[in-house]
């Protein structure tokens, strides 16, 4: 039982701690941003091309679909 109170991580004080865990924040969402711009394939795409004939109620739906 004495393992759990007599750690590194344990035995930290409050800025060294707040400073370690905001470096691990920092480096998991750097992480993950990596990796999902890295799995996106369509980046590498064309941008679409805008319709010419725009149907309004189309764009409506659509607004409504995103809100």
């Amino acid at each position: 039982m004495n393992w759990i109170f007599n750690n590194p991580l344990g035995n930290l004080p409050g800025p060294m701690f707040l400073w370690l865990y905001g470096l691990m924040l920092v480096g998991c969402h750097d992480a993950i941003r990596w990796l999902t711009r890295r799995a996106d394939t369509s980046r590498s795409d064309p941008p679409m091309k805008i319709p010419e004939d725009l149907d309004p109620l189309q764009i409506a739906y659509l607004i409504r679909l995103l809100t």
